[in-house]
């Protein structure tokens, strides 16, 4: 392996981006270590040389308490719980088998992410395992020390470290927080890779460019509020024909997600407005221009992707994803061009547009999606009636679901925002003011 460790000192609290939630070095907490043997090991398996090699894997770490490999087992036999993290059952199996094909080649890197993630996946009937979910900030502490001393010098073990950080910002979304950090410091070691090597994409396989996409994404989502530019720049064109198990056939949009971000921040605190006005001619048109590409926009639709593959509800997830990805990011346009409470015309058409959908899938299938929860954010932004709005925070908990800690930010933020925009003497309020007021709601 080319993961090498080196003794220097990073603190994870290296990024630009300052998370609207608390840091991550919370996690470094004492939990009571769990005792007793571990179990014998059932090697009668269906891949019984496949089972043997991972059990050989976590055999080298005898400092695993016997609840932790029973998590760690869990994941073994496919019994974790991913279904709501994914676009539909489609994708479960293979999401699943990442996990236990990482244990194989990467078990001394990803155990300590590997545990605390799995204290989140394992069913609520499992109730030793539940009980043990303590665990989890223990491994988690250990998994962010190993991260300070992580380097990554070939391609090859990009995806290890990629599902890595996947795990780790899986358990800090559920959690108390850090995933900025935890995604600038994963995607700064891959970004060097990914902008010097044009083929990185097709390297890394389906597995290693969901990991890859799960961290941008997320880090993409703090940038949009902070003003701030995301780590990489993906090149659209890699993601031709492409379906994910998380953003579907919308990868590509994270593209013009990372120019919005570049232009919101050069935006932020300038001399380009007067009041409610733009004053500034290049700026204009470089909105204009990032509102026409996000118009024309389309998802990747490859050519076979009604013959089968997915289910009929996965297609229609995939494809509203794609619509609802695409207003939002015409409505941040348009609320970087002119401030919240004015024209108002094309925002509620945008945003009627996204909660629509929202609301439709969620009749639907009974469930959200991926990658929509700050889609959501940005359109209750533009209700104004206090009707509205208790319906919007009544029908939260079921479209942001990724988390309770998640939902109950989304929450704060807009009762925050909606507070201050309620204000008549308050200045104008663009978008890239929104860090600045959320802040504020930050529980």
């Amino acid at each position: 392996m080319l993961l090498r460790r080196t003794q220097i000192e990073i603190s994870c609290e290296i990024s630009q981006i300052n998370s609207p939630t608390p840091s991550y070095e919370s996690l470094a907490v004492s939990t009571p270590d769990d005792v007793g043997s571990l179990p014998v090991v059932d090697v009668n398996e269906i891949d019984q040389g496949g089972r043997l090699e991972v059990d050989r894997a976590i055999s080298m770490f005898p400092d695993l308490t016997a609840s932790e490999f029973r998590l760690l087992d869990t994941m073994l036999d496919r019994q974790i719980d991913v279904d709501k993290y994914l676009l539909g059952p489609s994708f479960r199996e293979q999401h699943r088998q990442t996990f236990i094909d990482h244990i194989k080649i990467g078990m001394p890197l990803v155990k300590d992410a590997f545990i605390a993630c799995a204290t989140l996946l394992v069913g609520k009937d499992d109730s030793q395992l539940v009980s043990c979910r303590g665990i989890g900030f223990r491994r988690a502490a250990a998994a962010v020390a190993s991260l300070r001393e992580l380097e990554l010098y070939n391609s090859q073990d990009a995806s290890l470290v990629l599902i890595f950080g996947m795990a780790m910002v899986t358990f800090a979304l559920h959690h108390s927080g850090g995933e900025a950090s935890l995604c600038r410091r994963v995607l700064g070691l891959v970004k060097p890779l990914h902008d010097n090597d044009l083929s990185l994409i097709p390297k890394l396989g389906t597995d290693g460019v969901s990991f890859l996409i799960c961290l941008l994404g997320t880090e993409i989502t703090i940038c949009l509020l902070q003003c701030q530019v995301p780590s990489i720049r993906l090149r659209e064109h890699d993601f031709e024909h492409s379906v994910d198990r998380f953003i579907g056939v919308s990868a590509s949009i994270l593209t013009h997600m990372y120019d919005i971000c570049a232009l919101s921040q050069m935006m932020h605190g300038s001399q380009y407005r007067r009041g409610n006005l733009l004053v500034d001619e290049g700026i204009s048109n470089s909105l204009t221009k990032m509102e026409d590409k996000i118009e024309q926009w389309q998802p990747s639709v490859p050519k076979d992707f009604l013959q089968g593959h997915f289910t009929t509800t996965e297609v229609v997830i995939m494809l509203t994803q794609a619509k609802v990805l695409r207003l939002a990011n015409l409505l941040v346009v348009h609320r970087l061009r002119y401030a919240f409470s004015t024209y108002m015309a094309r925002a509620k058409v945008l945003s009627r547009g996204i909660l629509d959908e929202l609301n439709l899938v969620l009749y639907l299938t009974g469930k959200s999606m991926p990658f929509v929860d700050l889609a959501f954010f940005i359109a209750c932004l533009e209700i104004i009636t206090p009707e509205e709005r208790a319906s919007a925070l009544e029908r939260s908990r079921q479209i942001v679901d990724f988390s309770e800690r998640t939902h109950d930010e989304i929450e704060s933020w807009l009762i925050s925002f909606w507070t201050t925009v309620d204000i008549e003497s308050h200045p104008p309020i663009y978008w890239d003011d929104i860090g600045q007021i959320i802040a504020k709601g930050v529980i």
